[in-house]
């Protein structure tokens, strides 16, 4: 109830017993007999104070104030008008016009073992079923969602209120889903990762279903499932046993990676070499093949080089051919006079 619509009864109701009990003290104050007149002139001041009263609780009940995050769809009769009343303050007929409140911000559906306890919205206990592989487990989520505003008015018209858009759309077909898919999983997955594939299968089933009657499915959250104590263990152990079996493998993989390095490394030496080799090839080949194109200029160097006294050539030998001149043979003769 609003608070302008709160202040207006109250005087309402005031002024109403105002309307009663003033005439009465008059006549004991007075201490004076009561006459037909006297009875006339209170009935008259009831009246007129009743009536004031009357009019400021029907003034009241026209008055609709919508807070923030809701919506009102108007009732004529019971019967749905089309009209909406936004978040702020609106009038209405008495009597003939209800307005039916909706919630748009997000409301929280939760599953708990002790219902009592969550500080949800809505709160219900929690889901037993089974897995694939026929294991007994308990699943608790919680469902975030809202009312699509723009479907307020056939949400009133086919579903009804508030409430009953919890228990009919919500509520079973929530608790249904959170029965029936975790059936296609086995119990390992639902201990592992694969259990956000559990989670997002149901909010892929229900997405649909909740658009089709004008609620927003924000999100399904798979808070816990709770196994049988030894499945439980049991499950830990295999759990424990497989990040294992993952870290020596990821383990085996970086010391190939490693050694594929190593490997990568040393052809690439190899290779380096190899065309080092090649280089230094190519260029004998080009000296060689320059020396036995130009066999002048070797016999200009060698005869230069007798002329100057050079005794450090020995021979001057271009490939595929034969020696010159032995210049050490040349160079040690002792000229005759």
């Amino acid at each position: 109830m609003s608070v302008v619509k709160w202040i207006i009864g109250v005087i309402g109701g005031l002024t109403i017993i105002a309307g009663i009990v003033i005439p009465i003290v008059k006549v004991i104050v007075s201490r004076t007999e009561i006459t037909k007149e006297v009875i006339r002139k209170g009935a008259r001041s009831a009246l007129a104070v009743g009536a004031v009263g009357l009019a400021l609780l029907l003034l009241s009940s026209a008055v609709v104030q919508v807070e923030a995050g809701h919506v009102g769809v108007v009732k004529q009769f019971g019967a749905v008008t089309g009209t909406k009343f936004e978040p702020g303050l609106h009038f209405k007929i008495p009597i003939m016009h209800t307005v039916e409140i909706y919630r748009t911000q997000q409301i929280i559906y939760e599953t708990s073992d002790d219902p009592y306890s969550s500080q949800a919205t809505y709160t219900d206990y929690s889901v037993e079923t089974m897995t694939e592989d026929g294991q007994r487990i308990i699943v608790r989520f919680t469902v975030v969602f809202n009312i699509d505003p723009t479907k307020a008015d056939w949400i009133a018209q086919n579903i009804g209120t508030e409430a009953d858009v919890i228990e009919k759309v919500v509520k079973a077909n929530c608790r249904s889903e959170a029965r029936n898919i975790p059936k296609s999983f086995k119990a390992s997955d639902l201990y592992g990762e694969n259990v956000y594939q559990c989670q997002r299968a149901i909010f892929d089933k229900l997405q649909p279903i909740f658009e089709d009657n004008g609620v927003v499915l924000v999100e399904f959250l798979l808070r816990d499932i709770g196994f049988d104590e030894n499945l439980a263990q049991a499950l830990e152990q295999k759990q424990i046993a497989l990040e294992r079996q993952v870290t020596a493998t990821r383990e085996v993989e970086v010391k190939k990676a490693e050694a594929q390095q190593v490997i990568e490394a040393a052809k690439g030496q190899a290779q380096a070499e190899i065309e080092k080799a090649k280089g230094q090839a190519e260029s004998i080949r080009l000296i060689n093949e320059q020396l036995a194109s130009a066999k002048f200029y070797n016999q200009y160097l060698v005869a230069k080089g007798i002329a100057e006294g050079t005794t450090d050539i020995q021979w001057v030998v271009p490939e595929g051919s034969m020696p010159i001149l032995d210049l050490a043979g040349v160079t040690a003769q002792t000229p005759q006079q």
